[in-house]
């Protein structure tokens, strides 16, 4: 509430990864439920990552773990990841960092 995209992405990156980042690069913003939701969600790429000490959410069970690309874009495959903004976020990487070799 009152927060922009980036500040909101900014403040859950902290909060449910524990890092701060100094370089944001937005991506896409997407509706993630088309005619039954008006939430928009924006996607953000954060870089030159920094470990700060923001405990999560009371009201969030949250597990932490670390996935190469490879390895996230396995769990699609076999159908491990199943929700649409991770979905596409994890899709978008994918088609930015190989734009981004090219």
């Amino acid at each position: 509430p009152g927060e922009s995209p980036q500040e909101t992405a900014q403040r859950e990156l902290a909060e449910e990864c524990g890092f701060s980042a100094a370089h944001w690069k937005e991506g896409p913003s997407f509706y993630t439920a088309p005619g039954f939701s008006t939430e928009l969600l924006t996607l953000f790429l954060a870089t030159d990552l920094e470990a700060v000490d923001v405990p999560p959410p009371e009201d969030e069970a949250l597990e932490r773990s670390w996935l190469t690309l490879a390895d996230a874009l396995t769990t699609i495959d076999d159908g491990r990841i199943r929700d649409a903004k991770s979905l596409v976020g994890i899709l978008w990487l994918s088609r930015h960092l190989a734009a981004a070799e090219r």
